[in-house]
């Protein structure tokens, strides 16, 4: 039969071993387009404001796109009523010899109702670069050029 201090350290070494598993499994939990690791200063965070840019754009949604992009950008014609969707296919980072600034590579699919959006933009799959910048560690990232390739 086991004494009651031997059973109390039996529960206690059980519970710790259940907790420490419990702890495990949550940290572990494996990142998802759906549940992005959250990265505030670096590479993560302005390639997230550039699918967030793409998102809003497909909705849309010019008081969210603008909030993306520097003020030099701000008001542009996006011309929605031609627009039948935009779809973000690719991101890939490009070489930035400022820390300050990131470059991204692009890929999407557009499609215009009248088969040509603003620009002469055609249907299809077309690749542009992303320029953005933070102005201080604390800033946010925002566009502030895009076109055919930049860099």
């Amino acid at each position: 039969m086991k004494t009651t201090k031997s059973r109390s350290c039996s529960i206690t070494a059980t519970f710790l071993s259940i907790l420490l598993i419990v702890t495990l499994m949550a940290g572990c939990r494996p990142s998802t387009p759906e549940n992005p690791p959250i990265d505030t200063t670096g590479s993560a965070a302005a390639e997230q404001v550039v699918r967030e840019y793409f998102k809003y754009w497909n909705e849309k949604n010019v008081t969210e796109l603008e909030k993306l992009m520097t003020p030099n950008r701000k008001g542009i014609t996006w011309d929605f009523d031609n627009l039948e969707y935009i779809k973000l296919i690719s991101i890939a980072e490009k070489k930035s010899s400022d820390k300050n600034r990131k470059v991204f590579e692009v890929a999407f699919d557009v499609k215009f109702k009248l088969g040509v959006g603003g620009g002469n933009m055609k249907d299809g799959k077309t690749t542009w670069d992303y320029l953005l910048k933070q102005d201080s560690a604390n800033s946010p990232w925002l566009i502030y050029d895009w076109g055919l390739p930049l860099i």
